[in-house]
């Protein structure tokens, strides 16, 4: 049954809560749809269900194996396991990572992700500064901004998730705290602003001053210091190569010796991955420094495939949406 659904705002997105799901259920939202967990993280649960008895296996798998969070630690399972149905998107994902005080927009950075893995929708590869036209950038910080205040969060650091759609951004969900895995240390190496001192200047009812002239609503392109673009690296995909050529320390002693290569390792140690599990966290992101969005995907591709972590052909499609739009 569904037994609520959201005002439907400029930014936001018809959505409801599932709570009893059965063949006889007519959902508000047309499917395809996206299934999720209200409180998550990593895409843990996430799926793109095609047809209502995809909708209804998903709902009971989510409902026998993600029930609490001493099993699944980190996940958000100690906040509740509601379950979601959201329309789907079709454009291009980015998180908009926003510090704000007091309602008024200090610094924003935005990053571009690659297209997920379906129907699962794991998070591929990501680049740091945003492709997007500024324009298209200011719409997005301004859309996020304004989901953030009509939410009463108006001091903090916020991890905003949109897409841009054909009709503009749109809202895919919001995170109370800043971006996860590999963001704070890229947007602190880019722009030299941590994020993690800025929620805590917040915390203390402090306003926050992050560093250096590019915190006007915006990173402006003058004060970028690099190009990133990383790639996710999963137990499930690239066990193999973990195992041989990049074994986590080898990544690691590259990261140390280069200052090309950034490798942020997510777990501690690379755990098998069962098939029965279906979910994954993510083990590590690879990523290359460079001058330009064409160079840092050359790079990138020259490193993964000599490293046998993917090969050129699969990771041609992952990273195709890395484009400079503004050349």
């Amino acid at each position: 049954m569904i037994v609520s659904i959201y005002g439907r705002f400029i930014f936001t997105l018809p959505c409801c809560h599932v709570t009893i799901v059965s063949l006889c259920v007519v959902f508000q939202i047309p499917l395809p749809a996206i299934m999720k967990l209200e409180y998550g993280s990593s895409a843990c649960g996430v799926k793109l269900v095609y047809e209502l008895e995809d909708a209804v296996e998903h709902f009971n798998f989510i409902q026998r194996t993600l029930q609490s969070e001493d099993e699944h630690p980190g996940v958000g399972l100690g906040h509740g396991r509601s379950i979601l149905l959201t329309q789907r998107l079709l454009g291009t994902e980015h998180d908009v990572d926003v510090v704000m005080y007091k309602g008024q927009m200090m610094a924003a950075f935005i990053s571009d992700n690659g297209p997920t893995r379906l129907p699962l929708c794991m998070e591929t590869a990501a680049v740091l500064p945003s492709c997007l036209p500024i324009e298209n950038q200011q719409q997005m910080i301004s859309g996020a901004a304004s989901c953030c205040r009509s939410l009463g969060l108006h001091t903090g650091v916020f991890n905003v998730e949109m897409m841009m759609t054909p009709r503009g951004p749109r809202l895919i969900e919001i995170n109370g705290r800043m971006g996860g895995f590999y963001l704070r240390d890229w947007i602190r190496y880019v722009y030299g602003v941590d994020l993690m001192q800025s929620a805590l200047l917040c915390a203390c009812n402090m306003r926050p001053l992050p560093t250096g002239p590019s915190c006007l609503h915006y990173p402006r392109p003058e004060y970028v210091r690099d190009q990133l673009m990383g790639l996710m690296l999963y137990p499930s995909r690239h066990t193999d190569a973990l195992n041989d050529l990049a074994t986590p320390e080898r990544l690691q002693s590259m990261h140390d010796e280069s200052e090309v290569i950034v490798y942020n390792q997510l777990e501690e140690e690379l755990v098998e991955f069962k098939k029965e599990q279906q979910f994954e966290e993510p083990f590590a992101n690879l990523a290359v420094k460079a001058d330009s969005v064409d160079e840092a995907k050359a790079k990138l591709i020259a490193l993964c495939v000599s490293l046998g972590l993917e090969n050129e052909d699969d990771l041609k499609p992952i990273l195709k949406d890395f484009i400079d739009q503004e050349q």
